[in-house]
């Protein structure tokens, strides 16, 4: 990316794909072990990093726009 304004912002995205790979692994994780509340628990993290996602993407396409 050459946009000074873009940079950032891809930064973020792909911080926040790293954020849901790992959780979603530590879900999985937890639950082999037989851990539910461990894998509730990351699950909601998972969700709170997919609407951070979501704003993240609209953000994004306004800029682009």
């Amino acid at each position: 990316l050459t946009s000074a304004e873009l940079v950032p912002r891809a930064g973020g995205y792909q911080k926040l794909a790293c954020g849901a790979a790992t959780a979603r692994r530590d879900v999985a994780a937890s639950g082999e072990k037989g851990d539910a509340e461990g894998a509730r628990q990351r699950r909601i993290e998972f969700d709170d990093i997919a609407r951070a996602e979501a704003r993240l993407v609209v953000d994004i396409n306004d800029f682009c726009r």
